[in-house]
């Protein structure tokens, strides 16, 4: 977990006394963060617009990237793609996405989004690749309940209309992505690359918080407002819930 001031660090299967923390001594706090799944380094924007990454325990001197500031304080600023890159967002006027060396923060290329109507300020994004190659973006708007596809020239190529007053939420695999939001509908689409195709539509009890593939299983798992947590299939097929026998009430074992 992230704070203004330092990381904690917990291993997975280990107790609460086993938390790490990483304290650093710079004069600014951390405003956005954001980790690479795969070599575990975690980007920190302080509020001085340097950036320090956490990594081996250790925290490098913060640097400035070749990204102009923002006039506006804004909820989100880093992102991270699959192959490491880093990802800047400026919403100031119109939104313009930045991609940055993850290493020195050099500007490599930007890229300006136009959402309708009159240029809506992005909320989130996604980089789409192909072959290895940025080929397109998916995206949501502040103002609106639309999900896009764009393309490097930020123009849209298609918009998804599933939700209802509220902007979607999104959580994406290599073949799947879902779309949900507080109108408490989610949808799961079938993904190659940028093209979508609806699979299927589910009204939820309760103001979806998170949703999660479960790679392998042909499952996802959908956390929500009131607590619960719901697991559902991508497909027809159906799975036994299994209960650890120590988690099972004494008088119920028999």
């Amino acid at each position: 977990s992230v704070t203004k001031n330092h990381i904690s660090r917990q291993m997975i299967d280990l107790g609460p006394e086993d938390v790490e923390e990483f304290y650093f001594n710079f004069k600014f706090p951390i405003i956005d963060s954001v980790m690479h799944k795969l070599s575990g380094r975690i980007f920190c924007l302080l509020s001085n617009w340097t950036i320090t990454v956490f990594e081996n325990g250790y925290f490098t001197t913060p640097r400035e990237p070749e990204v102009p500031k923002p006039l506006f304080p804004q909820s989100k600023y880093l992102y991270v793609d699959k192959y490491g890159y880093l990802w800047m967002m400026n919403t100031h006027k119109h939104s313009t996405l930045y991609l940055l060396d993850p290493f020195c923060f050099s500007l490599i290329s930007k890229y300006v989004i136009i959402l309708p109507p009159r240029r809506s300020i992005i909320k989130s994004f996604f980089p789409i690749f192909f072959n290895g190659k940025l080929n397109s973006f998916f995206a949501t708007s502040k103002s609106n309940s639309q999900f896009y596809v764009c393309d490097l020239k930020g123009s849209v190529i298609t918009t998804f209309n599933s939700h209802i007053k509220c902007t979607p939420r999104f959580t994406i695999s290599k073949t799947h992505i879902i779309t949900y939001g507080d109108d408490r509908k989610m949808f799961l689409y079938k993904r190659s690359f940028e093209r979508l195709t609806e699979l299927n539509s589910f009204n939820l009890s309760a103001i979806p918080n998170s949703v999660a593939f479960i790679h392998g299983l042909k499952l996802f798992v959908v956390a929500s407002s009131d607590s619960t947590l719901c697991f559902y299939t991508m497909t027809n097929e159906s799975f036994a819930l299994t209960t650890p026998i120590n988690q099972i009430a004494p008088e119920m074992q028999d």
